[in-house]
C-alpha cells in the first residue's frame, strides 16, 4: 500500500521497492539492530547526487489494518511530521550516483 500511495498521489518521490535505503548517524544505531541477524553488515560513508527523501519507520502502517486503512496511513510515511521520537527510526530512499567515500566500523 505504501508504492499504490506513493504513486496515486507523490509519484515525483522515489520508490520504496526502487531506491539505494541509507541512514544519518541518528538513527544508524536503531538500523544496525534490525539487520543484526545478518551474517555480515558493512557500512560506509558515502556522497550522493540525486533525489534524497526522508521518512521514518515510525510512519509505516501496520500489518494489521485492513487494506484501506493501511493506504490512508500511508500518507503519512509520504508526507512526515516528525517528532523527536521519530527522528531515531529515520530511513532515507535515494536514487542518483552513490560514490563510496569510507568503509567504517559496523559495530
Amino acid at each position: 500500500m505504501l508504492e499504490k500511495c506513493r504513486l496515486d498521489n507523490n509519484p515525483n518521490l522515489p520508490s520504496r521497492l526502487h531506491s539505494i535505503w541509507l541512514s544519518d548517524k541518528e538513527s544508524l544505531n536503531f538500523w544496525k539492530e534490525q539487520v543484526r541477524e545478518c551474517r555480515k553488515v558493512v557500512l560506509f560513508r558515502v556522497s550522493i547526487t540525486g533525489e534524497l527523501f526522508k521518512s521514518s519507520d515510525s510512519f509505516i502502517p501496520n500489518d494489521e489494518l485492513t487494506t484501506k486503512e493501511m493506504y490512508e496511513a500511508s500518507s503519512i510515511y509520504w508526507n512526515p511530521n516528525f517528532k523527536e521520537e521519530d527522528l531515531c527510526k529515520a530511513e532515507y530512499l535515494f536514487q542518483g550516483t552513490v560514490k563510496v567515500l569510507k568503509k567504517i566500523n559496523s559495530k
